[in-house]
């Protein structure tokens, strides 16, 4: 006689459904964040070298300005917080062209979706 499939209960399939779609949206994430930072390097713009993350405060807010294209390279640079600041040379140059806006949404909703979902 064959044995019958194990299926868990609701409350682990459904614990289950959440974990998957958080690390589907997270993978989505860093896609989003990989390709921009791609656009990035590819204008020749190393704000990789200068930032840890360039999607901390200062970099969303020199890509703002980058996107918005009505600011120079010194004001841009301006635009760093605390540790940023120091590590930006005198003379840096920018120019970018990426949608800065969806990187920043993706996280909000993995957060939203792992309510219950132990990291």
């Amino acid at each position: 006689m064959i044995r019958p499939s194990f299926i868990p209960p609701l409350a682990i399939r459904e614990l289950r459904d959440l974990t998957r779609r958080r690390k589907q949206l997270i993978r989505e994430n860093s896609r989003e964040r990989n390709r921009i930072q791609k656009v990035i390097e590819d204008g020749n713009v190393k704000l990789r070298d200068v930032l840890s993350d360039v999607f901390c405060v200062s970099g969303r807010l020199m890509l703002a300005a980058l996107l918005d294209g009505q600011m120079t390279a010194e004001q841009i640079a301006d635009l760093a917080k605390k540790k940023a600041r120091e590590k930006i040379p005198a003379n840096h140059g920018f120019c970018c062209g990426p949608s800065v806006e969806r990187p920043s949404a993706v996280p909000h909703s993995a957060c939203a979706s792992s309510s219950g979902v132990p990291r």
